[in-house]
């Protein structure tokens, strides 16, 4: 569609064109397609949505943007739930073969599988919940010091009787 004055109307000269224009009655004529410049459209915005998104943004400072309070918080539920979790587990892992030499290093190992299965959404009962990942995460990084503490502690206990050996503290 065309925007301006009609040919009859554009003869006439702007300012006269426009007044005589304006004059004529709107059923014969189709109405001008009206652009509103993108500034105007920004302008335009009604206060609840402005309330709301503030809303919305006191809610998203909470726990899930602080990653230090995130990672606090997870860490001190697996740290609750762990013992029970390894102590159903262990004697269902027990069972299979490969892992039988593990020996006191089994419920780290099992530990390790479970939260890694967690941490990357595989687990379908438990993935919906929420800060379950990071849960899985948080005990992942656990499990793992967990078991270089134990590495370290029996590759320095065979080490002990050498004469040249820091001795063991703790």
């Amino acid at each position: 569609m065309k925007s301006g004055l009609p040919k009859k109307y554009a003869k006439m000269g702007f300012k006269k064109g426009w007044k005589a224009y304006k004059l004529t009655k709107t059923t014969k004529r189709k109405a001008p397609m009206r652009t509103t410049t993108m500034a105007k459209r920004r302008k335009r915005t009604n206060r609840p949505k402005a309330v709301y998104k503030k809303a919305k943004r006191r809610i998203s400072r909470g726990i899930k943007n602080n990653p230090l309070m995130t990672s606090a918080l997870t860490s001190g539920v697996y740290g609750a739930v762990r013992g029970r979790t390894s102590n159903a587990l262990v004697p269902l892992v027990s069972r299979i073969p490969v892992l039988n030499h593990a020996g006191a290093w089994l419920d780290n190992i099992t530990m390790i599988g479970l939260t890694g299965l967690l941490a990357n959404g595989k687990i379908p009962v438990i993935k919906n919940l929420p800060y379950s990942r990071d849960l899985g995460k948080n005990g992942w990084v656990v499990e793992w010091a967990m078991l270089g503490s134990d590495l370290a502690g029996s590759f320095s206990s065979t080490q002990s009787n050498s004469p040249n050996s820091i001795p063991n503290v703790g």
